[in-house]
């Protein structure tokens, strides 16, 4: 009974040691009031890079500068600091807990915004390695092209009965679920230059990367990357992306490398936001929306409470089993006792 219930309460303070860090080391993106308010106004279309507002431009480029500055990544003493993975072959588990990661830090956004919250499913996960796949088979280079594989998202969302921006296996740079961040990985052979990471990273380093990518989306510092003005409020659901019928947007993460050059690797960060809407508009869609937990303080909370139940349970079986132990003394201590008056009578009989 002891062995039990003190196995129980190693599995329940186990289970929360990794939710309880993630609480406690939780990375956020604070915007501040300035910037907010120019977001709102530095685009009036979806997903065009004109600039609307040129007041608002500037105002932009000033607070990206310092909230650059002020948002940097938390690392999580938890996370496993050994193994790596393959920045071009990710597997599930990880893709999955970049999406969570990436889903948590957006959302501290979004809550600031006023936009609709964004979550994780095993489909938004899958929806993501497809895309990657995807533009692996087209042998599509993001660094050279203008847009997007639209061919390969949209295979992936027909997939699944969503819409699409035209018709499938047509080539297009049209889509409606993908934001992407370049990211320059290191060419073997190829040493000191700036700015590349590993190709073989730990989740910690892979976290980084993803906080990086939506900083680079929210905080471009020079004129010539204010297109990501538009990545930032498609992400977020901000300015023009503002939509009343969208309640809450699927996301997935994954990465993967496209080609090289004479001095990196290049690589980049595939984010996918599938506003609910767009299930909607297909109500035989095979999309799975079933969500996958957080850790949130709230899981933290429920997983003390399990920790403190089995912990009672523990200390009463231990409880239980001194006075066991006790009354098997005692039980002992008479039992000698008795088989000392036994030989004591043997003696006086012989």
């Amino acid at each position: 009974k002891v062995a039990q219930t003190q196995a129980a309460l190693t599995k329940q303070q186990t289970l929360l040691q990794n939710p309880q860090n993630a609480a406690q080391n939780e990375n956020t993106i604070v915007l501040s009031e300035r910037y907010k308010e120019a977001l709102e106004k530095v685009h009036n279309q979806a997903g065009t890079y004109a600039i609307a507002d040129e007041a608002a431009k500037q105002v932009l480029l000033e607070e990206g500068a310092k909230l650059t500055a002020s948002n940097q990544y938390k690392a999580n003493p938890a996370d496993d600091k050994v193994t790596t993975y393959d920045f071009n072959n990710l597997p599930t588990e990880v893709v999955k807990e970049l999406s969570l990661f990436a889903s948590s830090v957006i959302n501290t956004m979004n809550k600031q915004l006023g936009t609709p919250p964004t979550v994780v499913t095993t489909d938004s996960v899958e929806f993501a390695k497809k895309v990657v796949v995807g533009y692996k088979a087209d042998k599509f280079n993001m660094w050279t092209e203008s847009g997007h594989d639209g061919l390969a998202i949209n295979k992936v969302a027909d997939s699944y009965g969503l819409p699409v921006s035209a018709p499938v296996g047509t080539k297009t740079q049209n889509q409606y679920y993908e934001n992407w961040a370049g990211v320059n990985i290191k060419k073997d052979g190829v040493d000191n230059v700036i700015g590349v990471q590993p190709r073989q990273m730990t989740i910690g380093q892979l976290k980084e990367t993803v906080y990086n990518s939506l900083k680079l989306f929210m905080f471009p510092t020079k004129e010539s990357s204010q297109q990501e003005w538009a990545h930032a409020t498609g992400i977020t659901g901000s300015g023009p992306f503002r939509n009343s019928d969208t309640k809450v947007t699927y996301v997935g993460v994954d990465s993967a490398i496209y080609a090289e050059d004479d001095t990196r690797q290049l690589g980049g960060v595939h984010f996918i936001g599938i506003a609910d809407r767009y299930l909607r508009m297909n109500p035989k869609n095979t999309f799975n929306t079933t969500e996958i937990p957080q850790a949130t303080s709230a899981n933290v909370n429920d997983l003390k409470a399990a920790v403190e139940t089995a912990k009672v349970a523990n200390d009463a079986a231990q409880a239980n089993l001194v006075k066991a132990q006790s009354a098997l003394q005692s039980a002992q201590k008479a039992l000698d006792l008795e088989k000392g008056r036994t030989n004591n009578l043997r003696s006086q009989l012989n």
